[in-house]
């Protein structure tokens, strides 16, 4: 019920009807995803959320990409890897965080024109 007062505080009634969960959905997750709709957009993006990135489209999260968190590279890559395989795991994951990082700044500069 908060979620559900929530988001007719933010979006309205009207909204609120129309976007009513379905299936094993709930108003928080609803909640989230139009939030979501407005930081980021509708389209297919790499958004950062703390140190966690993932790729979203219409507010929703497709999948988690990977952290910032330091985490040894045995963790992340399969014992059968190779090290020159584990090192290219490392490079791509920090083009991805790179890429995930300039998505952000670019949001955050839109931003600060339009206000």
């Amino acid at each position: 019920m908060l979620w559900l007062n929530l988001f007719r505080e933010r979006w309205g009634e009207d909204d609120a009807a129309f976007y009513a969960p379905a299936g094993s959905k709930s108003w928080k997750d609803v909640y989230e995803v139009q939030d979501r709709c407005g930081r980021v957009g509708l389209g297919l993006k790499i958004i950062r959320e703390g140190v966690d990135y993932y790729l979203v489209h219409q507010g929703e999260i497709q999948r988690h990409l990977g952290s910032r968190r330091q985490r040894k590279r045995d963790d992340i890559c399969p014992s059968n890897f190779t090290e020159e395989e584990k090192s290219s795991q490392g490079i791509l994951d920090r083009i991805l965080f790179f890429i995930g990082d300039l998505e952000v700044a670019s949001a955050d500069a839109k931003r600060g024109r339009l206000l």
